[in-house]
Protein backbone atom coordinates (compact mmCIF):
# COMPACT_ATOMS: atom_id res chain seq x y z
CA UNK A 1 0.00 0.00 0.00
CA UNK A 2 1.06 3.43 -0.77
CA UNK A 3 -0.08 6.31 1.26
CA UNK A 4 1.31 9.86 2.23
CA UNK A 5 -0.96 10.73 5.08
CA UNK A 6 0.05 11.37 8.72
CA UNK A 7 -1.30 14.55 9.97
CA UNK A 8 -0.50 16.74 6.77
CA UNK A 9 -3.67 18.42 7.13
CA UNK A 10 -3.18 19.37 10.41
CA UNK A 11 0.06 20.90 10.67
CA UNK A 12 0.65 21.91 6.79
CA UNK A 13 -0.88 25.38 6.20
CA UNK A 14 0.29 26.25 3.19
CA UNK A 15 1.01 25.05 -0.53
CA UNK A 16 5.01 24.81 -0.37
CA UNK A 17 4.90 22.77 3.11
CA UNK A 18 2.28 20.30 2.05
CA UNK A 19 4.19 19.69 -1.50
CA UNK A 20 7.77 19.05 1.30
CA UNK A 21 5.81 16.75 2.98
CA UNK A 22 4.24 14.41 0.46
CA UNK A 23 7.90 14.24 -1.40
CA UNK A 24 9.75 13.37 1.33
CA UNK A 25 7.01 10.42 2.04
CA UNK A 26 7.56 9.03 -1.19
CA UNK A 27 10.83 8.88 -1.44
CA UNK A 28 11.07 6.75 1.38
CA UNK A 29 8.87 3.93 -0.33
CA UNK A 30 9.55 1.29 -3.26
CA UNK A 31 8.34 2.67 -6.99
CA UNK A 32 8.62 1.53 -10.17
CA UNK A 33 9.34 3.56 -13.35
CA UNK A 34 7.30 3.55 -16.32
CA UNK A 35 10.59 3.78 -19.07
CA UNK A 36 9.27 2.62 -22.24
CA UNK A 37 12.12 2.39 -24.53
CA UNK A 38 13.16 5.70 -26.34
CA UNK A 39 11.65 7.79 -22.72
CA UNK A 40 8.68 9.26 -22.89
CA UNK A 41 7.63 11.31 -26.25
CA UNK A 42 5.44 14.28 -26.13
CA UNK A 43 1.98 13.27 -27.41
CA UNK A 44 3.22 9.27 -27.12
CA UNK A 45 0.92 6.94 -27.10
CA UNK A 46 1.37 3.17 -24.42
CA UNK A 47 0.15 0.24 -23.47
CA UNK A 48 0.11 -0.87 -19.72
CA UNK A 49 -1.28 -4.32 -19.53
CA UNK A 50 0.60 -7.18 -17.54
CA UNK A 51 3.12 -10.08 -19.49
CA UNK A 52 3.77 -8.24 -22.85
CA UNK A 53 5.72 -4.84 -22.64
CA UNK A 54 8.56 -4.60 -20.83
CA UNK A 55 8.26 -0.88 -19.86
CA UNK A 56 9.19 -1.00 -16.30
CA UNK A 57 12.19 -0.76 -13.84
CA UNK A 58 13.14 -0.24 -10.40
CA UNK A 59 15.32 3.28 -11.26
CA UNK A 60 14.17 6.46 -12.37
CA UNK A 61 16.63 5.97 -15.61
CA UNK A 62 18.08 2.94 -17.35
CA UNK A 63 16.87 0.67 -19.60
CA UNK A 64 13.30 -1.16 -18.86
CA UNK A 65 13.95 -4.88 -17.39
CA UNK A 66 10.04 -6.05 -16.64
CA UNK A 67 6.85 -6.35 -17.45
CA UNK A 68 4.09 -4.99 -15.12
CA UNK A 69 3.02 -8.74 -13.75
CA UNK A 70 6.79 -8.87 -12.65
CA UNK A 71 7.29 -5.26 -11.85
CA UNK A 72 4.40 -5.23 -9.52
CA UNK A 73 5.56 -8.04 -7.08
CA UNK A 74 8.64 -5.09 -5.46
CA UNK A 75 5.89 -2.55 -5.82
CA UNK A 76 2.44 -2.06 -6.88
CA UNK A 77 3.22 1.81 -6.97
CA UNK A 78 4.02 2.83 -10.63
CA UNK A 79 6.18 6.70 -11.26
CA UNK A 80 5.24 7.99 -14.79
CA UNK A 81 8.18 10.17 -14.99
CA UNK A 82 7.59 11.49 -18.38
CA UNK A 83 8.93 14.98 -16.61
CA UNK A 84 7.40 18.59 -17.09
CA UNK A 85 5.64 19.87 -20.66
CA UNK A 86 4.80 16.36 -21.98
CA UNK A 87 1.60 15.37 -22.52
CA UNK A 88 1.06 11.45 -23.19
CA UNK A 89 -1.76 8.82 -23.12
CA UNK A 90 -1.32 4.80 -21.88
CA UNK A 91 -4.23 2.37 -22.53
CA UNK A 92 -4.76 -0.02 -19.47
CA UNK A 93 -5.32 -3.21 -21.39
CA UNK A 94 -6.36 -5.66 -18.79
CA UNK A 95 -7.01 -5.69 -14.81
CA UNK A 96 -3.94 -3.65 -13.43
CA UNK A 97 -3.73 -4.04 -9.75
CA UNK A 98 -1.88 -0.62 -8.00
CA UNK A 99 -1.22 0.66 -4.93
CA UNK A 100 -1.98 4.34 -6.22
CA UNK A 101 0.23 6.11 -8.86
CA UNK A 102 2.17 8.90 -9.32
CA UNK A 103 1.71 11.18 -11.85
CA UNK A 104 4.21 14.08 -14.09
CA UNK A 105 3.05 15.65 -16.96
CA UNK A 106 -0.03 15.58 -18.57
CA UNK A 107 -1.06 11.92 -18.40
CA UNK A 108 -4.40 10.31 -19.90
CA UNK A 109 -5.07 6.97 -18.57
CA UNK A 110 -7.55 5.45 -20.86
CA UNK A 111 -8.97 1.68 -21.15
CA UNK A 112 -9.03 -0.60 -23.81
CA UNK A 113 -11.74 -1.87 -25.76
CA UNK A 114 -14.09 -4.46 -23.57
CA UNK A 115 -14.53 -5.51 -20.55
CA UNK A 116 -12.23 -6.01 -17.43
CA UNK A 117 -10.04 -3.42 -18.60
CA UNK A 118 -9.56 -1.01 -15.11
CA UNK A 119 -7.15 -0.48 -12.47
CA UNK A 120 -8.13 -2.01 -9.21
CA UNK A 121 -6.99 -0.32 -6.14
CA UNK A 122 -5.31 -2.51 -3.50
CA UNK A 123 -7.14 -2.71 -0.22
CA UNK A 124 -6.44 0.58 1.93
CA UNK A 125 -6.64 4.07 1.49
CA UNK A 126 -4.00 4.48 -1.62
CA UNK A 127 -2.02 7.89 -2.89
CA UNK A 128 -2.25 9.63 -6.08
CA UNK A 129 0.97 12.06 -6.00
CA UNK A 130 0.06 14.90 -8.62
CA UNK A 131 2.64 16.35 -10.36
CA UNK A 132 0.40 18.20 -13.17
CA UNK A 133 -2.69 17.14 -14.68
CA UNK A 134 -3.92 13.06 -14.78
CA UNK A 135 -6.64 12.61 -16.18
CA UNK A 136 -8.33 8.98 -15.65
CA UNK A 137 -10.51 7.69 -17.89
CA UNK A 138 -10.13 4.02 -17.16
CA UNK A 139 -12.41 2.57 -14.37
CA UNK A 140 -11.19 2.32 -10.71
CA UNK A 141 -12.14 -0.93 -8.94
CA UNK A 142 -11.59 -2.67 -6.01
CA UNK A 143 -11.46 -2.48 -2.51
CA UNK A 144 -9.03 0.15 -1.51
CA UNK A 145 -9.34 3.92 -1.87
CA UNK A 146 -8.34 7.49 -2.99
CA UNK A 147 -6.27 9.73 -1.83
CA UNK A 148 -5.84 12.64 -4.37
CA UNK A 149 -2.46 14.53 -3.07
CA UNK A 150 -0.70 17.78 -4.48
CA UNK A 151 3.19 17.82 -5.30
CA UNK A 152 3.86 20.78 -7.62
CA UNK A 153 1.09 23.29 -9.11
CA UNK A 154 -1.09 22.59 -11.66
CA UNK A 155 -1.38 19.55 -9.80
CA UNK A 156 -4.78 18.18 -10.47
CA UNK A 157 -6.68 14.82 -11.65
CA UNK A 158 -9.96 13.87 -13.56
CA UNK A 159 -12.36 10.91 -12.26
CA UNK A 160 -13.45 10.44 -15.47
CA UNK A 161 -14.15 6.59 -15.44
CA UNK A 162 -17.52 4.32 -14.31
CA UNK A 163 -15.79 3.95 -10.93
CA UNK A 164 -16.76 1.30 -8.28
CA UNK A 165 -13.58 1.34 -6.06
CA UNK A 166 -15.40 1.13 -2.60
CA UNK A 167 -12.67 2.19 -0.14
CA UNK A 168 -13.81 5.68 -0.21
CA UNK A 169 -12.05 8.94 -0.88
CA UNK A 170 -9.96 11.21 0.83
CA UNK A 171 -9.67 14.83 0.13
CA UNK A 172 -7.51 17.02 2.86
CA UNK A 173 -5.36 19.02 -0.04
CA UNK A 174 -7.33 22.44 -0.95
CA UNK A 175 -4.36 22.69 -3.25
CA UNK A 176 -5.36 19.44 -5.24
CA UNK A 177 -8.12 20.25 -7.88
CA UNK A 178 -10.49 16.79 -8.10
CA UNK A 179 -12.62 16.98 -11.25
CA UNK A 180 -15.51 14.99 -11.74
CA UNK A 181 -17.65 14.26 -14.66
CA UNK A 182 -20.36 11.70 -13.88
CA UNK A 183 -22.56 9.67 -10.86
CA UNK A 184 -19.74 7.69 -10.59
CA UNK A 185 -16.97 9.45 -9.82
CA UNK A 186 -15.84 8.96 -6.67
CA UNK A 187 -16.94 5.00 -6.61
CA UNK A 188 -19.11 4.20 -3.82
CA UNK A 189 -17.21 4.75 -0.36
CA UNK A 190 -17.21 7.48 1.60
CA UNK A 191 -15.78 10.76 0.66
CA UNK A 192 -14.23 11.75 3.68
CA UNK A 193 -13.35 15.25 4.27
CA UNK A 194 -9.57 16.59 5.97
CA UNK A 195 -9.05 20.52 4.66
CA UNK A 196 -8.64 20.87 8.98
CA UNK A 197 -9.46 24.06 8.48
CA UNK A 198 -12.63 26.57 7.37
CA UNK A 199 -10.85 28.46 4.99
CA UNK A 200 -8.60 25.82 3.28
CA UNK A 201 -11.31 24.49 0.73
CA UNK A 202 -11.44 20.59 -0.65
CA UNK A 203 -12.34 21.68 -4.51
CA UNK A 204 -14.33 19.51 -6.72
CA UNK A 205 -15.07 20.31 -10.01
CA UNK A 206 -17.75 19.06 -11.90
CA UNK A 207 -17.73 19.17 -15.76
CA UNK A 208 -21.22 18.01 -16.30
CA UNK A 209 -24.77 17.36 -14.38
CA UNK A 210 -23.73 14.63 -11.56
CA UNK A 211 -25.71 13.06 -9.06
CA UNK A 212 -23.16 12.06 -5.76
CA UNK A 213 -24.60 9.45 -4.25
CA UNK A 214 -21.84 9.22 -2.15
CA UNK A 215 -21.88 9.84 2.23
CA UNK A 216 -19.82 12.97 3.38
CA UNK A 217 -17.79 12.45 6.52
CA UNK A 218 -15.09 14.46 8.36
CA UNK A 219 -11.72 13.41 9.11
CA UNK A 220 -11.72 11.81 13.07
CA UNK A 221 -9.11 14.35 14.41
CA UNK A 222 -9.87 17.59 12.42
CA UNK A 223 -11.41 20.26 14.63
CA UNK A 224 -12.51 22.16 11.31
CA UNK A 225 -13.21 21.06 7.24
CA UNK A 226 -14.14 22.99 4.04
CA UNK A 227 -15.42 21.55 0.69
CA UNK A 228 -15.55 23.92 -2.42
CA UNK A 229 -18.37 22.24 -5.68
CA UNK A 230 -16.58 24.89 -8.32
CA UNK A 231 -18.55 23.78 -11.31
CA UNK A 232 -18.72 24.86 -14.69
CA UNK A 233 -21.30 26.26 -15.89
CA UNK A 234 -24.72 23.67 -16.75
CA UNK A 235 -23.23 21.71 -14.53
CA UNK A 236 -25.30 21.72 -11.26
CA UNK A 237 -24.53 18.87 -8.69
CA UNK A 238 -26.95 17.13 -6.47
CA UNK A 239 -25.61 15.08 -3.42
CA UNK A 240 -27.84 12.65 -2.21
CA UNK A 241 -26.13 11.36 0.50
CA UNK A 242 -26.03 12.14 4.02
CA UNK A 243 -23.34 14.22 5.79
CA UNK A 244 -22.33 13.34 9.19
CA UNK A 245 -20.39 16.20 10.55
CA UNK A 246 -20.23 15.36 14.11
CA UNK A 247 -19.05 18.81 16.75
CA UNK A 248 -16.74 19.55 13.64
CA UNK A 249 -17.72 22.76 12.04
CA UNK A 250 -17.89 22.61 8.19
CA UNK A 251 -17.85 25.06 5.42
CA UNK A 252 -19.75 24.37 2.25
CA UNK A 253 -19.33 26.82 -1.30
CA UNK A 254 -20.32 26.30 -4.22
CA UNK A 255 -18.68 28.66 -7.03
CA UNK A 256 -20.80 27.06 -9.97
CA UNK A 257 -23.19 30.39 -10.93
CA UNK A 258 -26.31 30.35 -11.80
CA UNK A 259 -26.50 27.46 -13.84
CA UNK A 260 -24.64 25.22 -11.54
CA UNK A 261 -26.66 25.27 -8.20
CA UNK A 262 -25.62 22.58 -5.39
CA UNK A 263 -28.25 20.88 -4.17
CA UNK A 264 -28.15 18.48 -0.83
CA UNK A 265 -30.83 16.49 -1.05
CA UNK A 266 -29.46 13.79 1.60
CA UNK A 267 -29.57 14.43 5.52
CA UNK A 268 -26.90 16.76 7.00
CA UNK A 269 -26.15 15.76 10.89
CA UNK A 270 -23.81 17.38 13.39
CA UNK A 271 -24.19 20.12 16.40
CA UNK A 272 -21.37 22.31 15.14
CA UNK A 273 -21.39 24.77 12.52
CA UNK A 274 -22.34 25.09 8.76
CA UNK A 275 -21.26 28.24 7.12
CA UNK A 276 -22.21 28.36 3.67
CA UNK A 277 -20.60 30.23 0.99
CA UNK A 278 -19.80 31.59 -3.09
CA UNK A 279 -16.56 33.09 -4.64
CA UNK A 280 -18.66 33.29 -8.09
CA UNK A 281 -21.53 35.51 -8.00
CA UNK A 282 -25.44 34.37 -8.34
CA UNK A 283 -24.57 30.71 -6.69
CA UNK A 284 -27.05 28.83 -5.01
CA UNK A 285 -27.27 25.88 -2.52
CA UNK A 286 -30.33 24.16 -2.00
CA UNK A 287 -30.75 22.00 0.86
CA UNK A 288 -34.08 19.98 0.80
CA UNK A 289 -32.90 16.85 3.17
CA UNK A 290 -34.90 16.01 6.61
CA UNK A 291 -31.71 17.33 8.46
CA UNK A 292 -31.49 16.62 11.95
CA UNK A 293 -28.60 19.21 11.96
CA UNK A 294 -28.62 21.10 15.78
CA UNK A 295 -25.97 23.77 15.55
CA UNK A 296 -25.67 26.99 13.59
CA UNK A 297 -26.04 27.91 10.33
CA UNK A 298 -24.72 30.83 8.55
CA UNK A 299 -25.74 32.74 5.34
CA UNK A 300 -22.71 34.57 4.13
CA UNK A 301 -21.15 36.84 2.17
CA UNK A 302 -19.31 40.68 1.44
CA UNK A 303 -18.55 41.76 5.23
CA UNK A 304 -19.20 38.15 6.71
CA UNK A 305 -17.09 37.79 9.88
CA UNK A 306 -17.58 33.67 9.90
CA UNK A 307 -14.38 31.52 9.15
CA UNK A 308 -15.03 30.58 5.60
CA UNK A 309 -17.07 33.84 4.48
CA UNK A 310 -17.39 34.30 0.66
CA UNK A 311 -17.05 37.60 -1.62
CA UNK A 312 -20.15 36.85 -2.82
CA UNK A 313 -23.54 36.03 -1.54
CA UNK A 314 -24.57 32.74 -1.56
CA UNK A 315 -28.37 31.79 -2.04
CA UNK A 316 -29.08 29.31 0.74
CA UNK A 317 -32.23 28.10 -0.80
CA UNK A 318 -34.42 25.77 1.60
CA UNK A 319 -36.26 23.36 -0.50
CA UNK A 320 -38.56 21.53 1.61
CA UNK A 321 -40.46 22.58 4.80
CA UNK A 322 -38.90 22.81 7.81
CA UNK A 323 -35.28 21.76 6.39
CA UNK A 324 -33.24 22.78 9.08
CA UNK A 325 -36.11 23.05 12.05
CA UNK A 326 -33.62 21.66 14.71
CA UNK A 327 -30.96 24.17 14.49
CA UNK A 328 -30.42 26.22 17.30
CA UNK A 329 -28.94 29.50 14.91
CA UNK A 330 -29.33 31.12 12.12
CA UNK A 331 -26.74 33.78 11.52
CA UNK A 332 -27.36 36.29 8.30
CA UNK A 333 -23.74 37.31 7.38
CA UNK A 334 -24.22 38.85 4.39
CA UNK A 335 -25.59 35.82 2.24
CA UNK A 336 -29.53 35.38 1.17
CA UNK A 337 -32.43 32.91 2.86
CA UNK A 338 -34.67 32.00 0.65
CA UNK A 339 -37.63 29.72 2.47
CA UNK A 340 -38.18 28.43 -1.16
CA UNK A 341 -42.22 28.92 -0.63
CA UNK A 342 -42.05 26.43 2.13
CA UNK A 343 -43.52 27.07 5.88
CA UNK A 344 -40.49 26.69 8.08
CA UNK A 345 -41.14 26.15 12.18
CA UNK A 346 -38.08 27.26 13.22
CA UNK A 347 -39.38 27.56 16.84
CA UNK A 348 -35.79 26.93 19.08
CA UNK A 349 -33.93 28.68 16.29
CA UNK A 350 -32.25 32.15 16.75
CA UNK A 351 -31.44 35.05 14.16
CA UNK A 352 -28.60 37.01 14.05
CA UNK A 353 -28.02 39.58 11.63
CA UNK A 354 -24.04 40.68 11.17
CA UNK A 355 -23.90 41.76 7.97
CA UNK A 356 -25.91 43.30 5.20
CA UNK A 357 -28.45 40.44 3.87
CA UNK A 358 -31.93 39.48 2.87
CA UNK A 359 -34.44 37.23 3.35
CA UNK A 360 -36.00 36.37 0.11
CA UNK A 361 -39.68 35.52 -0.26
CA UNK A 362 -40.21 36.08 -4.05
CA UNK A 363 -40.45 31.92 -4.87
CA UNK A 364 -43.73 31.70 -3.29
CA UNK A 365 -46.11 32.09 -0.27
CA UNK A 366 -43.52 31.15 2.64
CA UNK A 367 -43.21 31.74 6.67
CA UNK A 368 -40.28 31.29 8.67
CA UNK A 369 -41.17 31.29 12.53
CA UNK A 370 -37.69 31.62 14.57
CA UNK A 371 -37.54 31.69 18.29
CA UNK A 372 -37.46 34.93 20.56
CA UNK A 373 -33.88 36.32 19.35
CA UNK A 374 -34.31 39.10 21.41
CA UNK A 375 -30.60 38.45 23.08
CA UNK A 376 -29.11 37.59 19.95
CA UNK A 377 -26.66 39.51 17.86
CA UNK A 378 -27.56 41.86 16.00
CA UNK A 379 -24.51 44.09 14.54
CA UNK A 380 -25.26 47.71 14.61
CA UNK A 381 -25.29 49.32 11.31
CA UNK A 382 -25.93 46.10 9.19
CA UNK A 383 -29.40 45.77 7.37
CA UNK A 384 -32.05 42.47 6.72
CA UNK A 385 -33.55 43.08 3.85
CA UNK A 386 -37.08 41.47 3.37
CA UNK A 387 -38.13 40.65 -0.45
CA UNK A 388 -41.47 40.06 -1.07
CA UNK A 389 -43.53 39.84 -4.62
CA UNK A 390 -46.34 41.95 -2.32
CA UNK A 391 -48.34 39.11 -1.41
CA UNK A 392 -48.10 39.02 2.09
CA UNK A 393 -45.52 36.80 2.84
CA UNK A 394 -44.91 38.40 6.33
Amino acid sequence: MKRFTSTLHAIIPAALGLALCLAAGSANAASTYFLPSGGVANAGSYTWDQSTTVDWFTASSGTPTETWAAASLNSAFPRFNAGSGKTYTVTVNGDISIAGFWGYGTLTLNAAAGSGNDLNLQSGMQGILLNGAATVNAPIVGVGGLEPQYQASGAAISLYGNNTYSGGTYLYSSSALVWINNNNSFGSGNIQLGSGSMTSFNPVLATAPVTLANNFVHYATDTADAINFGSSANSPVISSGTWSMGAVPVGIRNNGGSTSPLTLSGAISGSSTIVFSSNTGSSQIIAKGANPFTGTIAVTGPGGTSAGAGGTPVKLTLGAQNTFANASQVIMDGGVLDPGGFHHAMTSTTLSLTANSTIDYTSGGAEIDFADSSTATWTAGTTLNLVSTGGGNW
